[in-house]
This record gives C-alpha cells, sequence and structure tokens, in this order.
C-alpha cells in the first residue's frame, strides 16, 4: 500500500467515522424528542409503543371497514 493510498483509506475512515457520530446524535435527539412527547425513553419503548399504534390503526381499519359494510347494506348505493 502506498502513502496515496494510505492517507485516501484513512480519509475515508475518518469520514465515516464523522457520519456515524452525527448519526448517533440525530437518533438521540429523536429519542429526546419522543421522550418529552410520550414519555418513552429508550428505542424499545417506542418500538413497542408504535406497534401498538400499528395495531391500533389496523383494528380501526377494521372496524371502519365493517361498519361501511353494514352502512351499505342500508342503502342501495347505486341509487344515491
Amino acid at each position: 500500500m502506498t502513502t496515496q493510498e494510505y492517507e485516501e483509506l484513512k480519509t475515508k475512515i475518518d469520514s465515516k467515522k464523522n457520519q456515524m457520530t452525527k448519526n448517533e446524535g440525530m437518533v438521540q435527539q429523536i429519542l429526546n424528542d419522543w421522550k418529552g412527547k410520550f414519555n418513552l425513553s429508550s428505542q424499545e419503548e417506542v418500538e413497542t409503543y408504535i406497534k401498538q399504534l400499528e395495531n391500533d390503526i389496523s383494528t380501526d381499519t377494521d372496524k371502519t371497514n365493517k361498519l361501511f359494510t353494514e352502512l351499505k347494506s342500508l342503502y342501495n348505493w347505486e341509487e344515491v
């Protein structure tokens, strides 16, 4: 490996380390925001909360579809 190749590789590594530090800071900022808004303090709590919300959305969608089907059966939509 030449000196130039070594320097290029070192520059790439330093760049990736800086990007990783920046990304970690962004993740921490997001977690802090979630903690402030939703009282969630860890990534695991956030993931659990998101799964709960997804389940709630699915349940609500199912209920809405069921109600729409019931409503549809009460009317002849072709005449409305």
